[in-house]
């Protein structure tokens, strides 16, 4: 969580009928979307904007009142706080759940302090801004780095690929080939899964030279065909990904292989597998959003949009003005990124956010499919969201809520769909960063 500590020599007594401020009182005002503007007024409320009170001279079960709009990301339950006092004044810390918070916020903080019976006679405030409950515009500005995921009770395994002729492992433990078109060649592992939960594997991969393979990372769970996702491959070291829904119990064949017509060189290192917790499905979903995570290499989690190019359209770089990092996509305008396939349920809210500017204004569009790689029956799931893409940095996100017929959607049964963004706009360059994907 975050936490911070203030501390203050003040003592008011009992509330005697005074509103919580009017008190011996720390407040805290805290805007999760700070860049957010509501109509034609960047100081306006939002729903991402809260206040919280702590009231060190009450009872434990009074000290923490929370205002929160009732469509805010936080509840009341997510506010943990100690306060320990001393005859010198009082030590607070407030704890805050990190995996809610976002790469910025804005942030006040305002003590009072009141005689007993009195209202508060004196404050002070972190940003000496007189009205901070009216004005989030005052609020000062925090840049967080690289959020660490929650731990969860999740285990992970190592893939432990076996792969027959071409394939050959050195002695580091490294598979390579150089596929020339014959056969199917592929590296397997085996793992215990359970019925009815989802998965995910990664791994490193490196290709060697100019031609790109057509390669897959798919998983047989004795049900059906084989289920999975196309991969992207890149000269430099990338982490691959897929996520895999399981309806059987036992034993299941994690595969990464190669589509016939597609000749290539490649080499595979260091495979896990996971489940995917419920806990985990509530966090960003999308593999290294923001560019910026050391133990996560590449752009390997997307693949270009045009299915009929199978070269990667973008590349990270250097963006300094960005708010949180130094790293970024960057795709020609007239192109766009593909997720591997990602998991979801019926009847479910899942939220798709981003980051993005333009070297020039355009539109830039999201979308979730649902098209199933077994066999697509029945009507077609899509849904997507046009945005106005202006030259500064800005957040898009929106909320789309699952059907529940799979009657009409049978697609449903894949338990997995995939998130686009591009722009068709020409001749110039778009950026993205901080993507996520979540279920709400």
């Amino acid at each position: 969580g975050r936490d911070g500590s203030i501390r203050i020599s003040v003592r008011s007594g009992e509330p005697a009928g005074r509103e919580v401020w009017e008190q011996d009182c720390i407040e805290i005002f805290f805007d999760n979307d700070p860049l957010e503007i509501i109509g034609r007024n960047g100081n306006h409320y939002t729903p991402a904007t809260f206040r919280l009170f702590v009231l060190p001279r009450l009872d434990k079960e009074k000290q923490l009142v929370s205002w929160l709009d009732p469509k805010s990301s936080f509840k009341a339950t997510d506010f943990k706080h100690t306060v320990k006092v001393s005859p010198d004044g009082y030590e607070a810390v407030i704890t805050i759940p990190a995996e809610k918070v976002s790469g910025i916020i804005g942030l006040d903080i305002k003590a009072s302090d009141a005689l007993p019976g009195k209202k508060a006679h004196r404050t002070v405030a972190w940003s000496k801004a007189k009205r901070g409950y009216i004005y989030r515009s005052a609020f000062n500005l925090i840049k967080f780095s690289q959020k660490k995921a929650e731990k969860t009770n999740s285990s992970t395994a190592e893939l432990n690929w076996n792969g027959g002729s071409p394939w050959k492992k050195t002695e580091n433990g490294e598979f390579t080939i150089d596929y020339q078109n014959k056969g199917w060649p592929r590296l397997i592992s085996k793992q215990p899964v359970q019925a009815g939960k989802f998965y995910k594997a990664t791994f490193e991969c490196k290709r060697d030279g100019d031609s790109i393979p057509n390669v897959y990372l798919r998983i047989n769970d004795g049900v059906g065909k084989d289920f999975g996702t196309r991969n992207c491959t890149f000269n430099t070291w990338t982490t691959q990904c897929a996520y895999f829904p399981v309806s059987k119990d036992g034993t299941s064949n994690v595969i990464w292989g190669f589509d016939p017509k597609a000749e290539g060189k490649l080499t595979v290192r260091n495979g896990t597998f996971e489940e995917v917790t419920p806990e985990m499905m509530k966090q960003n979903l999308v593999l290294n959003g923001n560019f910026e995570d050391e133990t996560v290499k590449g752009a390997g989690f997307w693949r270009n949009r045009n299915w009929k190019e199978s070269a990667f359209p973008g590349k990270i770089v250097t963006v300094p003005d960005f708010l949180n990092g130094e790293k970024s996509l960057e795709l020609p305008f007239g192109s766009g990124i593909t997720s591997v396939r990602v998991p979801m349920e019926k009847g479910k809210t899942y939220e798709i956010s981003f980051w993005a500017k333009g070297t020039k204004d355009a539109v830039i569009s999201s979308s979730l499919s649902l098209w199933s790689i077994r066999k697509h029956t029945g009507k077609h799931f899509w849904r997507s969201r046009n945005f106005k893409l202006g030259t500064e940095w800005k957040q898009y996100k929106f909320e789309i809520t699952l059907p529940t017929d799979e009657e009409t959607y049978p697609d449903l049964k894949d338990r997995t769909g995939e998130i686009s963004i591009g722009v068709n706009t020409k001749d110039g360059k778009y950026y993205l960063d901080d993507i996520s994907y979540c279920e709400k």
